[in-house]
């Protein structure tokens, strides 16, 4: 009888916990912060929050240092993502196109083949206060044993590294802080992951989905 390696086995737990997880009903709180975004031009979106499994229990995030000479949102931690682009528009089936979107720029940004990805699901659509439309796509780093090689785009990103979700979870790495925007004074989930101070759209996403997790 054929017997699937300790690798494949941890595999598929965390293919059944993320897709669990992203069938639960959570919401981001206060970063729906303006809903009229949407009628107003709001920017579509996608980012990618993938996941490489280490173990049952422990699995690691892939995050990016975004440059100073970008567009939006210089110099901050985020997940691989951007806008989504007229190529990526599927108009028979919709749901594609930010599942194209995140997987074009992951490419693009870090030098990470889409068929590296396991694609599980989605997270709930966030508009953040720039004025995007973000859908956040959640995956799996296929065969994740195998040695990834990421080769960043300079223009783009500034630096790549992988947080695991033991350290998110760990004392004193999440806080709440207030920010404020517009004349008004809002909360922020911040991580703070080594020298990276993870927070605004990316610290609200990585709350939702490690909310959803635990629950």
């Amino acid at each position: 009888r054929h017997r699937s390696s300790p690798r494949m086995s941890t595999l598929g737990s965390w293919r059944a916990r993320v897709a669990q997880a992203l069938e639960l009903q959570h919401d981001y709180d206060h970063r729906k912060l303006e809903p009229a975004f949407a009628d107003a031009g709001a920017q579509e979106a996608a980012v990618l929050l993938l996941l490489k499994p280490l173990s049952e229990t422990d699995a690691e995030i892939l995050l990016t240092r975004r440059t100073d000479t970008v567009d939006h949102h210089k110099g901050q931690i985020a997940f691989p993502g951007g806008r989504t682009d007229s190529e990526d528009s599927h108009p028979t089936d919709p749901s594609l196109t930010a599942l194209t979107t995140a997987l074009r720029e992951t490419e693009e940004e870090v030098g990470l083949p889409r068929s590296r990805v396991e694609v599980i699901g989605t997270l709930p659509r966030m508009m953040t206060v720039t004025r995007f439309s973000v859908v956040p796509v959640v995956g799996l780093l296929r065969d994740p044993g195998t040695p990834v090689e990421l080769t960043r785009n300079l223009h783009e990103t500034e630096e790549v590294f992988w947080a695991s979700i033991s350290l998110l979870h760990s004392p004193g790495t999440y806080r709440q802080e207030f920010v404020e925007w517009g004349g008004g004074k809002f909360p922020t989930h911040v991580y703070q992951v080594g020298t990276h101070r993870v927070w605004g759209a990316t610290g609200a996403i990585l709350k939702n989905f490690l909310d959803r997790l635990g629950s």
